[in-house]
């Protein structure tokens, strides 16, 4: 018996289901995944504008739906919440607000009993600590800002545009304890691949960097020709700008080449992840860059605004189908069920709550 009461929430981002509805039903591969993805940028994502000053960054522009979950928040004080989020390819891993190893082996036999892999390669960000295998202790965009200050960026605030989170905000205010399984669509085995690479850690994360800042160059080549035409609030564009800002890259540069912990072997998993998981998730802004393209072009009937916008269009769409192309053949990827996606969520949730209740 939990004797808990809960509160379910459906969905806090409807727009951004509505924008992924594309891929849903399938055909379930990279190619039509990537091409019908949405995700906001950063400032315009629910669970991460809520409100922070912390030195240089201050965020007050509250989504509404932000002010939603806000609210709730507010009125149930929460001892645990656990949010259902993905991950679109690598392995099973899962962020905890505080360390609590009596969970872990119970995490790692309910992903083990449905015969999918953990997400053995890198963090999501370096500034995230790990706990365990697979396990990330998650600390709100103040850990970002740190990491930043630490390796010397300039002008943070323009690196860390969002605001930080509900599970931050919610831990802070109320103590709740805050639980999130990131599940994949996609898995490759190699991102559970622990046997040595023959390259250290520092150059497979200087190969990630130098990969995506020549991946940048291609993208704002296309948008010099057709940005113009596109408007301020085209969603997909926004999401664009987002991806397309290196200023954090030199200190994850610097970071990779003066931090003891790069300097060893990499494994296989954490190049596969440096390397390959890096392109996949390249692949879902290129996607958007395209959707950029047709979103502006569905709203204009000025003539020189459509050439240049379908040119854009044909230019991002090449763009795509080169890295697809080039992704189906080094990526030997399988597509996990939703029963198994499901039957994870709801397990390691179940144990969660069940841990943190008998405390």
């Amino acid at each position: 018996m939990l004797d808990y009461t809960f509160y379910i929430v459906k969905a806090w981002d409807a727009d951004g289901l509505v924008r992924n509805e594309g891929w849903l039903k399938g055909p379930y591969t990279i190619f039509n995944y990537s091409r019908n993805f949405f995700r906001p940028a950063a400032n315009l994502q629910v669970d991460w504008t809520f409100p922070i000053d912390y030195k240089e960054l201050h965020f007050h522009n509250i989504m509404p739906e932000t002010q939603a979950m806000k609210n709730l928040i507010d009125r149930i004080k929460p001892a645990f919440t656990y949010a259902l989020h993905n991950a679109g390819f690598g392995g099973v891993y899962w962020y905890v607000t505080e360390d609590v190893p009596a969970l872990y082996p119970g995490l790692r036999e309910a992903v083990e009993r449905q015969g999918i892999p953990l997400h053995l390669g890198e963090p999501e960000s370096p500034a995230i600590p790990q706990l365990a295998p697979a396990v990330l202790l998650a600390e709100g965009i103040e850990a970002e800002y740190d990491y930043f200050e630490r390796f010397g960026a300039k002008n943070i605030p323009k690196i860390v545009t969002s605001g930080t989170c509900s599970d931050s905000y919610s831990k802070q205010n109320y103590g709740t304890f805050t639980f999130l399984t990131e599940m994949p669509y996609f898995y490759d085995a190699r991102i559970a691949d622990s046997t040595p690479a023959a390259v250290t850690r520092s150059a497979a994360v200087i190969e990630k960097i130098d990969w995506t800042l020549e991946s940048n160059r291609r993208m704002k080549e296309i948008l010099q020709g057709s940005e113009r035409y596109m408007g301020e609030k085209n969603p997909y564009l926004c999401a664009v700008h987002d991806a397309l800002e290196d200023s954090g890259l030199e200190p994850n540069r610097r970071m990779a080449q003066e931090d003891p912990a790069y300097q060893r072997p990499a494994t296989q998993a954490e190049y596969f992840d440096n390397v390959l998981v890096t392109q996949f998730y390249r692949l879902l802004s290129y996607g958007m860059l395209i959707r950029a393209h047709e979103y502006a072009l569905a709203r204009t009937s000025d003539k020189a605004a459509e050439t240049a916008l379908q040119q854009g269009k044909e230019k991002a769409e090449r763009l795509h189908r080169e890295l697809a192309d080039a992704l189906e053949e080094k990526l030997d990827y399988s597509v996990i069920p939703i029963r198994k996606l499901i039957n994870i969520q709801l397990e390691c949730g179940l144990k969660a709550a069940q841990l943190i209740h008998d405390r």
